[in-house]
């Protein structure tokens, strides 16, 4: 602030007198853990960002750090800003957005926040994010329906039902036949109910080898007929099992 003095057609400045044009704030700070999956291909090379949900407000979305280095069976820890406290935990959202041109899928374990009043909350995920929708995650306390007497906390527990509604819808086949999930292909269901690339290659190397065993014992072209079921029984002794 300047301060003046005129005396006639004359102006003199008495003093100056500095004022801050913004107090310094001192932010929150909330240390967030983020576990990847150690199963084949859990990692990402995607942009990921997070946004933590309290009682009394929520955070900035914030970018988790060296999201293209994420690697399978990794922990990476690192601290959520916000202008003053957002309450006691409720859920958090994730945001995938593609790196490069294809959706690069992604597999945590488990989000962990550490509070400034050090309390923890852990968030269990344990499925593949592949599009780029944001993802909503609660806390792992269990909660009753009356329990659950938050906003958020209704909000998220509807969309969950919605969602799970929408991947696992029965359907009768034909009557007196159980019923089986309505899908047209297997590629249609969550990923986290399909089988995992490890197993997908073991059926694949169990069905080429036997069809090469097959093929070199000359069954897979041969057109003659058996004549006794011990005929049949050498088919099975390259892969012999109880019940075969």
């Amino acid at each position: 602030m300047v301060y003046l003095m005129s005396v006639g057609s004359n102006l003199f400045v008495l003093s100056v007198t500095r004022i801050p044009l913004l107090s310094r704030v001192k932010m929150v700070e909330y240390s967030v853990t983020v576990y990847t999956s150690d199963r084949q291909f859990s990692d990402t090379s995607d942009y990921v960002y997070i946004t933590l949900v309290g009682t009394d407000d929520e955070s900035e979305q914030t970018q988790i750090p060296n999201s293209v280095l994420y690697g399978v069976g990794s922990e990476l820890t690192f601290t959520v800003s916000c202008a003053s406290s957002i309450g006691e935990l409720e859920l958090i959202k994730l945001d995938k957005q593609n790196f490069l041109m294809n959706e690069d899928s992604w597999f945590p374990d488990k989000v962990v926040v550490k509070s400034p009043e050090e309390e923890t909350f852990t968030f269990p995920v344990y499925c593949w994010i592949t599009d780029t929708k944001e993802q909503y995650f609660k806390e792992g306390t269990a909660r009753t329906v009356k329990e659950d007497t938050s906003a958020c906390g209704k909000s998220a527990r509807e969309r969950e039902l919605k969602e799970r509604e929408k991947n696992y819808c029965w359907y009768s086949l034909k009557e007196g036949i159980p019923h089986c999930i309505k899908a047209d292909d297997p590629c249609e269901l969550p990923p986290e109910i399909t089988f995992s690339y490890t197993k997908k290659m073991g059926f694949a190397f169990t069905a080429m080898t036997g069809w090469l065993s097959s093929k070199f014992r000359g069954l897979i072209d041969c057109k003659r007929k058996w004549t006794t079921i011990d005929n049949i029984t050498h088919v099975f002794n390259s892969r012999t099992t109880d019940i075969a």
